[in-house]
C-alpha cells in the first residue's frame, strides 16, 4: 500500500538528507525538532486507466536549522531535485510507482520563521501509482 510509512522509505532510499516523519496524528514531538522533514498524504485528482491506478500526493514541509533560513531552502531545494530526478517506473514494496511531478511550483517558504528562528519550506507532489490488489 501506498502509505506515509511507504513514501517515507521511498524518499530514504533517495538519500534523504533529514530525518523524516510522519504529518499524521501527533506531530507535537517534531515541533522540537531542527533540520527535519514532515511528510503529510493529500488528496490527487484520483483515479486513472479506467480505476487500475491512482495518483495521490503527499506534501514534503522541510525545517531548517535555527536562525538559518538558507538551510530550509537548500534542504528542500536538494529534495524536489532528488524527487523529481527519482528513476520510474519503480516498485516500491507492493506499489508501482509509474510518475512524480509537483502539484504546483518549486518549493517555497512557509510564512515566517517560528519562536525558535527555524525556516519552513513546503512542496506538494502527485504519485502516480499502481496498487497490487491484497
Amino acid at each position: 500500500m501506498w502509505t506515509t510509512t511507504t513514501i517515507i522509505g521511498w524518499l530514504e532510499g533517495l538519500g534523504a538528507t533529514v530525518p523524516l516523519k510522519p504529518g499524521t496524528g501527533d506531530t507535537r514531538e517534531w515541533d522540537l525538532l531542527d533540520r527535519v522533514g514532515i511528510v503529510t498524504p493529500t488528496a490527487g485528482p484520483g483515479l486513472f486507466l479506467e480505476g487500475a491506478a491512482d495518483t495521490s500526493g503527499f506534501q514534503l514541509r522541510i525545517r531548517g536549522a535555527q536562525n538559518n533560513p538558507h538551510d530550509a531552502e537548500t534542504t528542500a531545494l536538494d529534495a524536489d531535485r532528488r524527487i523529481l530526478t527519482a528513476r520510474t517506473p519503480v516498485l516500491v514494496g507492493s506499489t508501482r510507482l509509474l510518475s512524480v511531478t509537483r502539484a504546483g511550483g518549486r518549493p517555497t517558504s512557509l510564512p515566517s520563521p517560528d519562536t525558535a528562528g527555524r525556516t519552513e519550506f513546503t512542496c506538494t507532489y502527485l504519485t502516480r501509482i499502481l496498487e497490487v490488489p491484497s
